[in-house]
């Protein structure tokens, strides 16, 4: 099945944090928000995924790499979610999962989603009252209406953001969308044309109450994504199967080949510090490399083609940090460093050659730093990086494991481990 992602928009009420990037590229536990979907539905073997992108759709781009196909919504500033939804109507052949690009959601969501016969939308019973919110109400176990200006007496629950369409129904959905653009309505919400289409076809919702899941409309409701949400879903996570593990790996390699309530404890708890152990690199030369301020840090040179493998044994959580050796008389490029667990595909991280104004090894420029985690199960792993760039590059890498159990806050990716 695939997933369309709607990313086309800049998310205004956010102020700031969204002058110069989109929503989906808000940083929580250490990744955007777009690459938490992207494994998200990789967990749950949906793809391949297609991303209606606008507002800063080239920042987007650059973040995502080959993990997704792109749609382009050139009129994101005067149209809304319908009109971005209807811009995919090509690219949509089939069966299809949608999805906003502001969620941060337990993969349990989508599961329950795929488990339901026909068409299906999630919802939490247990909101629903603020004004912004997207209300439902239910009749007979059935979608019948959706709005943000439902009367309170027929609020049934707040829509997630994520919807499952049979193929015909999909169908049906562009017709209805295009005809609602044709009349004028390019600016309405998604939920217009849902909530006709209800009309037509039984539209299953799902409860999902109790999952953790998280809508990033203001800036509180990042706040709370990354002190609450998270570590929530991140719990969950941390208690699935190694087999659902490398399910998550053999479908995030594959997307590259095919180009709210949490429990009061975590509420309460006080976080701490996670700490790391940087780990040497025995097959590969170290490089001393120099911030403005003189501090010094150790990596390890990885050459494009080149590989290092590392025995260790888990539970353990990794962190990989990479920064490109530029040559300024070369073209920027990309570069993606790629793991592997016990030969399994893991994590694919595609990243632009951007220079850093802050390190330098000897004479040596570099490219600025991007990291990724990797969680192993118990027993003996044999862990694989590997560098792909599209020109002759090499670039320094480094490898942490975590010394606790607790999530990292979001200013420890800055930390010089």
């Amino acid at each position: 099945m695939k997933a369309l992602i709607l990313a086309a928009g800049r998310g205004s009420r956010m102020g700031e944090k969204t002058a110069e990037q989109p929503k989906c590229l808000l940083q929580v536990g250490g990744k955007a928000l777009i690459e938490h979907q992207l494994e998200t539905l990789a967990d749950c073997g949906v793809g391949p995924v297609g991303i209606v992108v606008g507002y800063c759709a080239d920042e987007i781009r650059e973040v995502v790499g080959f993990r997704a196909e792109f749609i382009e919504n050139t009129a994101w500033r005067n149209t809304n979610s319908l009109y971005s939804f209807w811009t995919a109507r090509d690219w949509v052949d089939g069966p299809v999962l949608v999805l906003n690009s502001d969620l941060l959601i337990d993969p349990k969501i989508i599961e329950s989603l795929l488990k339901t016969d026909g068409d299906a939308i999630a919802y939490d019973s247990s909101s629903g009252e603020a004004a912004e919110q997207m209300k439902l109400h239910i009749e007979d176990g059935m979608l019948t209406a959706m709005s943000k200006s439902l009367p309170e007496s027929e609020v049934s629950g707040e829509n997630v953001g994520v919807l499952k369409f049979q193929a015909r129904t999909a169908r049906r959905l562009f017709e209805l969308a295009n005809k609602v653009i044709e009349g004028g309505g390019e600016n309405d919400w998604l939920s217009s044309a849902v909530s006709e289409i209800a009309s037509e076809v039984p539209l299953k919702p799902v409860d999902i109450h109790g999952i953790p899941w998280g809508e990033i409309d203001f800036p509180f409701d990042l706040d709370r994504a990354r002190k609450v949400v998270w570590p929530a879903i991140r719990a969950n996570r941390r208690g699935q199967s190694w087999p659902r593990r490398f399910a998550r790996g053999v479908a995030m390699a594959a997307s590259v080949a095919t180009l709210s309530l949490v429990a009061a404890n975590l509420l309460e708890a006080e976080p701490r510090p996670t700490e790391w152990e940087s780990l040497e690199l025995l097959d590969l030369n170290s490089v001393r490399i120099t911030s403005q301020e003189q501090e010094e840090q150790r990596w390890w040179r990885l050459d494009d083609g080149s590989s290092t493998e590392i025995d260790l044994s888990g539970p353990v959580r990794l962190r990989v940090a990479s920064r490109v050796m530029v040559d300024p008389e070369a073209t920027p490029g990309r570069y993606a460093v790629e793991a592997s667990v016990d030969g399994i595909p893991m994590k694919w991280h595609d990243h632009p050659v951007r220079k850093s104004k802050s390190w330098t090894a000897a004479d040596q420029a570099l490219g600025k730093r991007y990291a990724f985690e990797i969680e192993l199960p118990e027993g003996r792993h044999q862990v694989r990086l590997r560098l792909v760039a599209d020109e002759d590059k090499s670039t320094l890498v480094r490898v942490a494991k975590e010394l606790n159990e607790l999530a990292p806050e979001e200013e420890e990716l800055g930390q010089a481990w």
